[in-house]
Parts: C-alpha cells; sequence; structure tokens
C-alpha cells in the first residue's frame, strides 16, 4: 500500500514513525478456531473455486463479521487489473519482494530453517487470508509452500484463479472464496498465516484478529503488514494517494481504521500469541 504513491526506490526499517508496519507472532497455545459464523460446505463454483458460506437459517454468534460490504465491492479487481504490473496494482509488485523476503526471513528463523535453502516453506501449510488477486500467495508457493489464498470477494478468487490456471509450476496452491471467519469455523489450522494489506479494510478487527490466531498452529507463524496509524500514514496513504496524486480511488482508506503495532500486538496476545518482531518500512524516493 505505502508504495502506490508511485515512489520508485529501496525500502528501509523504521520504527516508530514508519506508515507500514509487518508483525510476526508464534502461538504456543493457540485459541480454538474461531466460530462466530456457522457455516455449510457448498459445492464448487462453476470456476471449480471451493465457496464457504454460512448456511441461510444461521444466526452468526453476537451477529459481527469481518467483512464490509463497502470495502469488499472497492476491492474487486479482475486478473488484468490485478496481474498488470504497470497498472493499478504496480506499487504492489513493487513491493511484493519486500514483503516476501520478510516473511521468508522470519518463517524461517521461527522454525529453523536455513537462510539457504531454495524451498524454506517446504512441508508447511500457509494461509494468506485476504489474497487479492494471488500475487502473494503465488510468491509464497514458490518458496515451497502448500499455500491457500482466501479471500472474501468471489471476483479476486476468480481473478486469481484465471492466473493460478496460466502457471505450470505451482501444484501447491488452492485458492477458496470465504471469509476469516467461515474458514475458521471448519476447523482448519495452518503453520503460517499471512495477513498482508487486509487489516485496514475488515469490519471488525478484533474477530479477525481472533480468528486468524485461532487457525494457526501451536508453535505457528502469523504475519501481519497494515499500515501504522501515524500523521505519515495518513498524509502519505490517504492524502497524497487518494486526493493528491489520484493513486488510488478516494475513500479507499479510511485512516480511522488504521491500528497503531501497540494494538495489534495486544490484541494477538489477548488470543494466545507472543510477539517477535515488529518492523517498520517506508519508502526512500
Amino acid at each position: 500500500h505505502m508504495l502506490r504513491l508511485g515512489l520508485r526506490g529501496c525500502l528501509r526499517p523504521s520504527w516508530p514513525s514508519s506508515a507500514v508496519h509487518g508483525h510476526t507472532y508464534t502461538t504456543p497455545n493457540p485459541p480454538p478456531p474461531c466460530t462466530s459464523t456457522p457455516t455449510a460446505t457448498q459445492p464448487p463454483t462453476p470456476t471449480a473455486i471451493p465457496t464457504l458460506k454460512p448456511t441461510p437459517t444461521s444466526t452468526p454468534t453476537m451477529g459481527k463479521s469481518t467483512v464490509s460490504e463497502e470495502e469488499l465491492r472497492r476491492l474487486s479487481f479482475s486478473s488484468a487489473k490485478w496481474w498488470d504490473p504497470k497498472g493499478p496494482f504496480s506499487a504492489l509488485h513493487q513491493y511484493n519482494p519486500t514483503r516476501v523476503q520478510y516473511i521468508r526471513d522470519k518463517v524461517a528463523q521461527l522454525r529453523g530453517i536455513s537462510q539457504s535453502h531454495s524451498q524454506p516453506f517446504e512441508g508447511l501449510e500457509i494461509l494468506d487470508i485476504g489474497c487479492g488477486g494471488g500475487i502473494l500467495s503465488q510468491a509464497l508457493c514458490r518458496l515451497g509452500g502448500k499455500v491457500t489464498g482466501v479471500d472474501a470477494s468471489a471476483v479476486n478468487v476468480q481473478a486469481a484463479q484465471l492466473s493460478l490456471d496460466q502457471q505450470s509450476d505451482l501444484h501447491g496452491l488452492e485458492f477458496v472464496h470465504s471469509t476469516a471467519e467461515a474458514l475458521g469455523a471448519q476447523g482448519r489450522t495452518f503453520d503460517v498465516v499471512v495477513a498482508s494489506e487486509v487489516l485496514e479494510h475488515v469490519a471488525d478487527a478484533h474477530l479477525f484478529l481472533r480468528c486468524i490466531a485461532g487457525m494457526t498452529k501451536a508453535g505457528g507463524v502469523v504475519i501481519i503488514t497494515t499500515f501504522n496509524k501515524t500523521v505519515l500514514s495518513y498524509l502519505l496513504g490517504v492524502v497524497a494517494a487518494e486526493y493528491i496524486l489520484g493513486l488510488a480511488e478516494r475513500g479507499t482508506h479510511d485512516w480511522t481504521k488504521f491500528l497503531t503495532p501497540e494494538d495489534v500486538r495486544a490484541i494477538l496476545e489477548e488470543h494466545g500469541c507472543r510477539t517477535t518482531d515488529v518492523t517498520g518500512v517506508v519508502v526512500l524516493p
């Protein structure tokens, strides 16, 4: 998201005034899987993409959902747009190597994997929640992981699947049209759970974080990258990107929904996660 300002250059760690921050957590004692929304597995869609949806008669616990319908409409794009390196997600393509390296380094460190291993995620089940068009999911799969990319937007999942169908070397990757609470209610768990540039768009951050903590195996790793809640993130991520440079639709980011690292840490630690790293990122033009 930071790089959507169109600024080219290298990235450097910066704390605490960074506009984007990445968190790494381990789960020594994860909570039970999220059960806020009882679900039933539906037959595959015509495009063979698995879909998990609430049953018509079910009543979500406490009436809560992690999905914002307004955000869902705004963030649904075709495969052509997601995978165009010069299109609306050009900045995300530029940012992707940086976040992939961060994820690789932290997972290898916490799992005792050699940094020189060409397939460091081999044997690991990885969840990319809020996968969008699958840009990050594909990169994680190429590092050897068995990756499940999940998104609440059917349009985005179809875009991700279309790109996947054109690849011949990605055999450990699947995409599912679902939500954090629906997937969590299925009881699925993963060695690594990644939520990259997603937290600032969900309707209920507490429920979302509780769900992903519950889907992480004991001793597993949770990695989150999201906007920090600082003056810098407001000026660059909202004012400049949306109102001055026009690089994102106005209203794409709601600064009041941004969370500080302390906020994220407190919520996840409440649900059994232990903080192992917090790293900030800013753009150097």
